[in-house]
Order: C-alpha cells, then sequence, then structure tokens
C-alpha cells in the first residue's frame, strides 16, 4: 500500500513563532503518521508535511488533526480570503530517498540502499 503525504502552509502572527514551533516540537505523532517535518520558509511562514503509513491512516487522522489546530489558530493570520489560516494538500508519496514507492526501484544516483526500514517510522535518538 504507498505510503502518504500531507503538506500545509501556514502563516504566524507576529512574535508568535516561537509558541508556533513549541506547539509542534511538543506534539506526539499521529497514529499511522511516519514522519513530520516543521520547515519555516520566511520569518513569519511554516510549511509542515507529513508521511503517513497510508491514505486511510492520513484520513483517520484528520479529526485530530483539526482539533490541534483548533489549539493553535490564534497563533496565525490568514494567508488569503480564499485560503483561511492554512493552505493545506495531501496526496500519494512517489518517491523517497530514491525509492519509487510505485515500483520499488532505486534511481541511477542511489547507490546504496540506507540502514532504514522505510515501512517503520523513524526512531530518534535524544
Amino acid at each position: 500500500m504507498p505510503k502518504a503525504s500531507n503538506i500545509v502552509r501556514f502563516k504566524v502572527n507576529q512574535d508568535n513563532q516561537e509558541k508556533f514551533e513549541n506547539f509542534f516540537e511538543n506534539r506526539d505523532r499521529y497514529e499511522g503518521e511516519f514522519l513530520r517535518t516543521v520547515v519555516k520558509t520566511s520569518e513569519d511562514r511554516y510549511c509542515v508535511f507529513g508521511i503517513w503509513v497510508d491514505e486511510e491512516a492520513m484520513v483517520a487522522a484528520r479529526p485530530e488533526m483539526i482539533i490541534f489546530l483548533d489549539t493553535i489558530r490564534h497563533l496565525l493570520s490568514e494567508i488569503s480570503p480564499e485560503l483561511g489560516v492554512t493552505d493545506p494538500v495531501s496526496g500519494e508519496v512517489l518517491f523517497l530517498d530514491g525509492i519509487d514507492w510505485r515500483s520499488g526501484t532505486l534511481h541511477e544516483y542511489v547507490t546504496e540502499l540506507p540502514d532504514v526500514d522505510y515501512n517503520e517510522p523513524p526512531e530518534w535518538n535524544d
């Protein structure tokens, strides 16, 4: 079953960047969430993307993600009238670390597979 990914852009209110970052840093992964990355793209803009074991897990976690969003909504600015305070997209993961998830083949720039089980979330040593 293919992995899924969700990507959400945020614009954070002035002087709330640290609070926003802390909310994500201290958040546990959702059931089925393989990996979460928070990227600061400018002083007040962020992009958060997650990789999920499959689309069903991502869809099942949406109610929890909305509840979490409600806890940080006061930290966010409107991106645009059409989008509101978030710009979310999601879809199937096609490539990850040189592996084509559709066929299981390696890209030519990958000389060897890293010692990672891509079917299990990474374990981080603090």
